[in-house]
């Protein structure tokens, strides 16, 4: 049986959210704000280590406060140590994080020059 969604809440509301659906996941002041397609967020307390177990191989955290889905990526400039997600939001890699990336993206077949 394979999980689609993550069931997530906060003080006033629970909510199914399917991974497919999710651009990235930023936290800021102790809060983790999912940004959904159609330009919806989610805010919760959850810290982002234990939403990160919850989600599958294809999402890959890129600095302390961001875990991205690597579906999402529209670009990657590597010497300025950024990508840039579905809405031209770029977003800073970390330097450590670099590696990683790069295995992510050659594992889902993306072509890296």
């Amino acid at each position: 049986m394979t999980i689609n969604f993550l069931f997530i809440g906060n003080e006033i509301e629970r909510r199914r959210i399917s991974f497919q659906s999710i651009i990235y996941i930023k936290t800021e002041d102790y809060l983790s704000t999912f940004y959904l397609l159609n330009n919806q967020k989610f805010c919760c307390s959850k810290p982002l280590c234990a939403i990160a177990k919850c989600l599958p191989d294809y999402f890959i955290q890129i600095n302390k406060g961001c875990i991205v889905n690597l579906n999402e990526i529209s670009s990657f400039k590597p010497s300025k140590y950024i990508i840039v997600i579905a809405d031209a939001i770029e977003l800073k890699i970390s330097i450590r994080r670099m590696k990683a990336l790069n295995n992510a993206l050659n594992s889902q077949n993306v072509l890296i020059t």
